[in-house]
């Protein structure tokens, strides 16, 4: 009986030692447990935060974008409104150029038959002059106009 007791006693420290050992186990799995708790608490934390950084991102480049559009928009119309304006004015000139060829030539046919008058004339030397002024002074006003 006393080695059956003793057996016992044995047993018995060997068992506490196992539920403190197994309670040590128990322990250590609650604290990973926590922890991985923890860590997961934390990576959805940080991942709620990366999620709202690309939405403020997608939502910062779509009014970049809207901006650069109505810039562009804008910049063709005044670009639209620049071509129309020299559209006009290359017109105006066109039509200004033809008007003043016209009076060259109009200018030059008075100017051959103000030369041909004063060859004509039979007036005075005084009439002459006059004639010869003349000629003079639509010459000039056909090199101003060219």
């Amino acid at each position: 009986q006393k080695w059956v007791r003793q057996r016992a006693e044995e047993m018995a420290v060997e068992v506490k030692g196992m539920e403190e050992k197994l309670e040590e186990e128990r322990s250590a799995h609650r604290e990973v447990a926590r922890v991985h708790e923890e860590h997961s608490k934390a990576m959805s934390s940080q991942v709620e935060e990366l999620k709202e950084c690309v939405h403020e991102l997608k939502k910062g480049v779509e009014e970049e974008e809207e901006r650069h559009a109505k810039e562009v928009e804008r910049l063709r119309e005044t670009m639209e409104g620049h071509l129309e304006e020299r559209a006009q004015e290359s017109e105006a000139l066109r039509k200004e150029a033809a008007q003043l060829t016209d009076t060259i030539a109009e200018l030059q046919t008075r100017v051959q038959e103000l030369q041909r008058e004063v060859e004509e004339s039979e007036g005075g030397e005084q009439e002459r002059a006059r004639l010869q002024a003349d000629v003079e002074r639509l010459l000039a006003a056909v090199s101003d106009a060219e």
